[in-house]
């Protein structure tokens, strides 16, 4: 098991947790209905890609240079699919630019 992406899922699980809560209290009437619903979505797939990375940890069937390049790309889907969708609910990118 890789102790540096042990740490940095970790990191990322925790950070889902508070972009949540951040999300359900502080942004809730700044975003609309909709924008909340895509900060949520952003938010529920982190946390599917954080137990992702931590089931392909755990594998033993897979060695240590294969759990490193998938954890990678989950990794890389959390800042690529659930950032977009950060970025865009909270208007610092408009939609319709995209």
């Amino acid at each position: 098991m890789n102790k540096t992406l042990l740490v940095l899922t970790s990191f990322l699980g925790m950070l889902s947790i508070v972009l949540g809560a951040f999300g359900a209290h502080a942004l809730k009437e700044k975003l609309g209905i909709d924008g909340l619903k895509s900060f949520e979505t952003g938010v529920k797939y982190q946390m599917f890609h954080v137990l992702a990375i931590f089931v392909v940890q755990l594998l033993p069937q897979i060695n240590n240079q294969d759990k490193t390049w998938i954890s990678l790309i989950f990794i890389f889907g959390i800042i690529f699919f659930s950032g977009s969708l950060f970025v865009i609910s909270t208007g610092l990118i408009p939609a319709k630019s995209i």
